[in-house]
């Protein structure tokens, strides 16, 4: 039996990126749906840091170090401080610095995890055509209105007013 389900292409990055000493791995989130079957998924996906030698993340303090030391260098500078106040994109302010851990992990290194998202139910009526006679909510669903827009383009406004009467 084969299972003719196809899925929507997430594209992952070829390079993932974090910031050192603040966040352990990159993380990506996508939403897919199967062409039949009418499900959608939410897809997770995370890489972890690969290990930073010390003398690497020395390197990169040097590095932020530098930042701040040029910064405050060109405030003693008055044509250049004017210029920096004036027009602060030219001049980033040195907190705005980041260390970035750049990798691109193998495709086993890439933790994948998926859930359904499933929608409200809804009562409906088919009787020729399909109808919608009510909907309810279900706790930490998410809201019915996208699952039954099929329906909806199906003149379900005649039933709206029964709905609202009940």
């Amino acid at each position: 039996m084969t299972n003719n389900t196809q899925f929507s292409i997430i594209e992952i990055p070829n390079f993932f990126e974090a910031e050192l000493d603040k966040e352990d791995g990159w993380r990506g989130s996508f939403e897919a749906s199967s062409e039949y079957g009418n499900r959608e998924y939410k897809l997770s996906l995370f890489s972890r840091i690969p290990i930073v030698p010390p003398d690497i993340k020395k390197t990169g303090k040097e590095a932020l170090s530098l930042v701040y030391n040029t910064y405050a260098d060109s405030l003693t500078t008055d044509i250049l401080s004017d210029v920096m106040f004036e027009n602060p994109d030219y001049a980033p302010k040195p907190d705005d610095a980041k260390l970035l851990v750049l990798w691109k992990p193998k495709p086993s290194e890439i933790h994948i995890t998926a859930e359904v998202i499933d929608k409200d139910p809804a009562l409906i009526l088919k009787y020729s055509n399909p109808y919608l006679v009510t909907t309810w909510t279900e706790p930490e669903e998410e809201p019915f209105m996208s699952f039954i827009d099929f329906f909806k383009k199906r003149n379900l406004d005649l039933f709206a007013d029964v709905e609202k009467q009940m």
